[in-house]
């Protein structure tokens, strides 16, 4: 598929031979034989495309300012862009998690079209690129039309982009790839987070809001919060300072910072602080004084300290791989060692002690203890994953395993960076999308969503409940269930301890619609439900209905269901019935292809055919993420807006014996209340 033809990548024959089909807007084709582009499309490659034409399945033409949207095939749609050169397309591929644009003719330039507009003028002002074959005016337009309408966008340019078919859930539907994903922009990130497992929901809400606390850095990294003062440390190593946030905002604290990474504190509240262009581990005290810890190790400089630990008896573990030494992240220079290890100050100081073999590691990055410190993990950014080593009675490490690998993704960015262990002995770790946890079985249980490529996490708050994140431009904030494991310099306030039902997190976001630990609030005085006669009906919560790229979303309903927190919401609710003993059923609005058997009576039913809306086997159709039917569950399919019309629900409420019916989902005014209605008519008591 050509978004646009332009110079060298105009379907020669090194790239898509003649045994190929091109795929082309026909308008395109003929803006670039018109001469209104020349000398930008030379004669061969015209030409070449001329031979196209003529050679069977060569060349395939569409006609997207005509026909609208297409389904070039399940899960990848084309359309007309509408900006910049005329007849360029918009590829739209349903991803795993929503839908992603490759857009490489309407935005050249993220940072420079959007992010920069963003902060300097309005989120509405985008900037054109110049050079138009169409007016600054329909080009805005169409960049607007692509922050609403994308979950993800690929600005790939004069680049390649592989779209892949996705092997896990949802079998037939797409997966973009080879290509950096830009999230949507918004100071307020909600994102949904996912629960491999269902523990995870004890570790994390799973609609906790993600909050971004500050933006605009060059790459951050390094968090650390100071139990006492309260507030958070965190460095930019190629901005070259470290700076300090707390309740009134960020400022900073050091410039020049010796490019620092890594910083944590000992049992004494003085700060330890890798240092990239100094090669050096720096103790720094409250009074100012700069004790150097480490720098050597037989005679030759460390290659660059990236990230420490503290162990309760003193000693002090880091990581030393070579980042500092590239530019930008560090100082350029020769490296003297020739290899990258993990190593030991002893408790009160002395020569760094090698703890691993030389050439175990390729980029050995973060690291932590488990909860008792009889084990340590390291992580490597280059081998995308995790080992685990047993400590020693002297403090040395014992041999080594792989505790996690497969750490990386090739449609998110994320690669194993810093690292940290919670009081219940899961780690967590940076890795693609976000923050991935595992038990200390190394299973993994869940995925924390972020929307920039995160490098590093601590736990911080008057309570250890909130975790920052330093994630490329910006700092993040998530409240969690969960503190971290107790370190030494957490001791100073008496170490991580509950949140208070009343407590205000201190990043200033509670988590959304979070049920209490008390449970929920309770009904009026005298009214109880009998678990064994309830059952509870979620329906209509499929992606084409509430999902963003769903068939509906021009609707408002994504946005809607989001303030509501419809999908959280139900999922508590199904969490509740089901630990209660009453069965769910899930009504999913099922058609075939085409919409046979659907009486075409009302504008929702036509526009349901017209959108190829809600069809079986297809993305729209299955249900949306976090609400998928589980073991023991009902699935009753519909096609009528009530869910008792020409489907099986009163077979399988009699057979379960229940007569009270508890019934939620999307479509309030449409399904939700023709279903109620219905029920009531038919002597079910619904709720």
């Amino acid at each position: 598929m050509h978004t646009h033809l332009h110079i060298d990548h105009a379907g020669k024959d090194e790239l898509f031979p003649m045994n190929t089909t091109v795929i082309v807007n026909r308008r395109e084709l003929e803006y670039s034989v018109s001469g209104l582009m020349h000398p930008q499309y030379p004669a061969p490659d015209i030409k070449h495309l001329i031979d196209r034409l003529h050679t069977r399945d060569a060349l395939r033409f569409e006609d997207l300012e005509l026909s609208g949207m297409i389904e070039l095939f399940p899960g990848c749609y084309l359309e007309a862009a509408g900006a910049h050169t005329e007849g360029s397309m918009n590829v739209h591929v349903d991803t795993i998690e929503g839908r992603a644009i490759i857009c490489g003719d309407v935005i050249y330039d993220f940072n420079d079209q959007i992010v920069t507009p963003f902060h300097e003028i309005s989120a509405n002002e985008p900037r054109t690129t110049g050079n138009h074959g169409v007016s600054k005016r329909e080009e805005k337009a169409a960049i607007k039309k692509l922050l609403s309408t994308g979950k993800f966008l690929l600005p790939v340019h004069d680049k390649p982009a592989k779209i892949a078919q996705h092997g896990g859930s949802r079998p037939g539907r797409a997966v973009a790839a080879a290509a950096p994903l830009v999230c949507g922009l918004g100071p307020a990130a909600m994102t949904t987070h996912v629960a491999v497992r269902p523990a995870f929901a004890d570790l994390v809400d799973l609609w906790a809001p993600v909050r971004q606390l500050g933006t605009g850095f060059e790459f951050c990294e390094g968090p650390v919060w100071h139990p006492r003062d309260q507030h958070l440390l965190f460095s930019d190593m190629p901005g070259d300072v470290r700076r300090r946030w707390d309740k009134a905002g960020v400022r900073e604290v050091r410039r020049p910072a010796n490019k620092c990474n890594g910083m944590t504190y000992d049992a004494d509240l003085n700060l330890i602080v890798c240092e990239h262009a100094t090669s050096s581990l720096i103790r720094e005290r409250p009074d100012g004084r700069r004790e150097v810890l480490a720098s050597h190790f037989e005679g030759q400089e460390l290659n660059s300290p990236n990230d420490v630990v503290v162990k309760s008896d003193g000693s002090i573990y880091f990581s030393d791989p070579w980042y500092g030494r590239m530019p930008v992240f560090g100082v350029e220079r020769p490296r003297q060692l020739g290899f990258q290890g993990v190593y030991r100050i002893p408790p009160g100081g002395g020569e760094p002690q090698l703890l691993v073999d030389r050439y175990l590691f390729d980029q050995p990055n973060g690291l932590c203890f488990c909860p008792t410190e009889d084990r340590l993990f390291v992580n490597d950014t280059v081998q995308h994953n995790i080992r685990v080593f047993p400590i020693l009675p002297d403090g040395r490490l014992g041999p080594g395993r792989i505790f996690a690998s497969g750490i990386v993704s090739a449609s998110e960015p994320g690669v194993p960076d810093g690292m940290k262990c919670d009081a219940q002995g899961h780690l967590w770790v940076c890795g693609p999308g976000g923050v991935w946890v595992y038990t200390i079985k190394g299973e993994l249980i869940g995925k924390l969503r972020v929307p920039e490529l995160v490098g590093n996490l601590s736990w911080g708050g008057p309570d250890w409940r909130t975790l920052f994140l330093t994630a490329t431009h910006s700092l993040y904030a998530v409240e969690t269930k969960v503190g971290p494991r107790m370190e030494p310099y957490m001791k100073a306030t008496g170490g991580p301890s509950g949140r208070s039902s009343q407590a205000e997190p201190v990043s200033g976001v509670k988590p959304a619609a979070t049920v209490a630990a008390s449970g929920a609030k309770k009904a009026a005085a005298g009214y109880r439900l009998d678990p064994a006669r309830c059952a509870l009906i979620i329906q209509d919560m499929q992606n084409d209905v509430v999902m963003e790229g769903g068939a509906f979303a021009s609707s408002g309903s994504p946005e809607h269901c989001k303030q509501q927190n419809a999908i959280g919401n139900a999922a508590r609710l199904a969490q509740a019935a089901r630990a209660r003993g009453i069965p769910v059923i899930h009504v999913w609005f099922v058609v075939e292809p085409g919409a046979p058997g659907v009486t075409m009576n009302a504008p929702l039913f036509e526009g349901l055919a017209d959108a190829k809306a809600l069809v079986r086997g297809t993305w729209g159709c299955a249900p949306v993420p976090g609400l998928e039917a589980q073991a023991g569950d009902h699935v009753v399919e519909k096609c009528r807006m009530s869910a008792w019309e020409g489907t099986r629900l009163e077979t399988v409420l009699k057979s379960l014996g229940r007569d009270v019916v508890i019934v939620t989902g999307a479509w309030t005014n449409m399904s939700i209340e023709h279903t109620a209605r219905s029920g009531a008519d038919k002597g079910y008591f619904m709720l």
